[in-house]
């Protein structure tokens, strides 16, 4: 059975469709609004290459399946991947052992076609972990460096068969499925090739709300700082007092002189609206709640997220 045709599984979209947010006014001309995170990985890396080595010596092939497009779009927007248990341990071998690139070639379950390739470019961190993704179970993580980021049909690749996997197509691979060399020269060269008129950087604005949804409905207030202080991101310090103080049941508020308040900072350059405010708290109880009610992995877990969403969203901490 071929991997499917797309539609729209897992939250994403054909491409081109309205999105549900999207007005119903006529296309907006090429010189539109662009996502200034669109913009900035496009101007930092050479997305699409017109010269690439396509033999490349000692080089090692696999296929990645994901199970939804949003990874796809965190994974080159953070140039991070993270594959299961069982996939991370097979790539990290293949990384530390491979005498060349190890090239990755993505496709999102149901999709009907590869949405590009990336390079591994470390090994995997077993230690890491990341709360970017659509689903919060995957541990560890390794980073990529990607080449391709184009629509490629299966139509394309179908005849490209797998010796190792029952002589079955390339495009019926599960995640982490090795691809032969001489099978993975050939698909590398039909990605480099390729004319596509569609990639996932067509829907980016789509995923970038989507990712910001996600992480409302994950963590819909920061806890303030301090009694009576809303809106303050917890810091080191609380991180601190929940350490020192774990094998206490009655779990004190945690108190520091060096408070931070951050404000949020729109892009107005979109014509929608600007989300809510990420920090918005609706009072010190949440925060006592979480340390009187939950255990200190979940404690830390809560401050952790709070940190990585600022970092994401360009919170600027100022020291009162």
């Amino acid at each position: 059975m071929d991997i499917g045709t797309w539609e729209g599984k897992n939250g994403a979209k054909p491409r081109g469709s309205a999105a549900p947010w999207a007005s119903q006014a006529p296309p907006p001309p090429e010189s539109s609004y662009v996502h200034p995170v669109l913009e900035k990985l496009r101007l930092e890396n050479n997305y699409n290459p017109k010269d690439f080595d396509l033999e490349p010596k000692g080089a090692r092939f696999f296929i990645i399946k994901s199970y939804s497009e949003d990874d796809i779009h965190r994974s080159i927007k953070y140039s991070i991947w993270c594959s299961t248990e069982h996939g991370n341990k097979r790539l990290d071998a293949a990384y530390r052992d491979a005498q060349g690139p190890v090239l990755l070639f993505f496709s999102v379950n149901g999709s009907g076609h590869f949405c590009g390739m990336a390079e591994m470019v470390s090994p995997v961190d077993y230690t890491a972990s990341s709360s970017v993704w659509a689903q919060d179970k995957w541990k560890g993580q390794f980073r990529v460096r990607w080449v391709y980021v184009k629509d490629v049909p299966n139509s394309q690749l179908r005849h490209i068969r797998l010796e190792n996997n029952e002589n079955k197509p390339v495009t019926n691979s599960r995640d982490t499925q090795e691809v032969p060399p001489d099978k993975g020269r050939q698909v590398l060269k039909i990605l480099h090739g390729f004319r596509h008129s569609t990639s996932i950087f067509d829907d980016f604005l789509h995923y970038e709300k989507r990712q910001e949804e996600d992480e409302q409905r994950e963590f819909p207030s920061v806890p303030a700082g301090g009694p009576g202080e809303p809106g303050l991101l917890p810091n080191l310090d609380h991180l601190k007092a929940a350490e020192a103080m774990k094998d206490n049941k009655q779990m004190p508020m945690p108190t520091s002189n060096h408070h931070m308040q951050s404000r949020y900072h729109h892009q107005q350059a979109c014509e929608d609206p600007p989300p809510p405010d990420l920090l918005t708290t609706p009072s010190s109880e949440s925060w006592e709640r979480v340390l009187r009610d939950t255990s200190l992995e979940v404690q830390l877990r809560a401050i952790q997220r709070a940190e990585e969403m600022a970092a994401r969203h360009g919170l600027i901490a100022i020291p009162l």
